[in-house]
């Protein structure tokens, strides 16, 4: 199976970071809020975003857009971009080089988009995968794009890669937000 067609919930219990009950659990919540499964998986208090991230790094093949990269933003790349094309889009520049713009966005892997996008900019476009909650809260602190209400609660500040007191999780999470778990019947730990 290839990367893009593995699910993200397949990703999470294969390496260990959640099991099928709770994978259960929120694809309920998901049903009944809505939302993308990392959202909710985060919501939940199950996994950091800092995890989810790397997940989706796997999925869509693509590198992961990290908090550092979001701090270390390039103000070029702030300006290659309007605010009103970040939030069209649900995209965030992180760096210019030359001719292309490093860009982290939720859909890396839509090709319509981003040709879109390198159209209207005449640029190249290098993607990168995020988490929609670090999106919306980076597009709300430097576009005052508001967050849609199920974002609101996310705060990414340093040290965010460790979940909230009390969810159980601390067992799985290094201060990079990898597990430190092996996966289950297998001696391979997190990528």
């Amino acid at each position: 199976m290839s990367r893009a067609t593995l699910k993200l919930g397949n990703i999470l219990i294969k390496h260990g970071l959640l099991n099928k009950e709770e994978l259960k659990q929120i694809l309920s919540a998901q049903q009944i809020f809505g939302g993308r499964i990392g959202t909710n998986t985060v919501n939940l208090n199950l996994l950091t975003v800092d995890q989810v991230s790397k997940a989706l790094a796997l999925q869509k093949g693509v590198p992961e857009a990290t908090q550092e990269l979001f701090l270390k933003a390039d103000p070029r790349a702030l300006n290659a971009i309007s605010p009103e094309m970040c939030s069209k889009y649900r995209v965030f520049p992180l760096h210019l080089q030359g001719r292309v713009l490093h860009l982290a966005m939720r859909d890396p892997d839509s090709l319509i988009l981003i040709d879109e996008i390198s159209f209207s900019l005449g640029m190249r476009i290098r993607p990168y995968v995020v988490p929609e909650l670090r999106l919306a809260y980076y597009l709300e602190k430097h576009y005052e794009v508001p967050r849609e209400r199920h974002l609101q609660a996310y705060i990414d500040v340093a040290g965010s890669s460790q979940p909230p007191p009390g969810s159980g999780r601390q067992d799985r999470v290094t201060t990079t937000g990898r597990s430190n778990l092996p996966r289950r019947g297998s001696n391979v730990g997190w990528p």
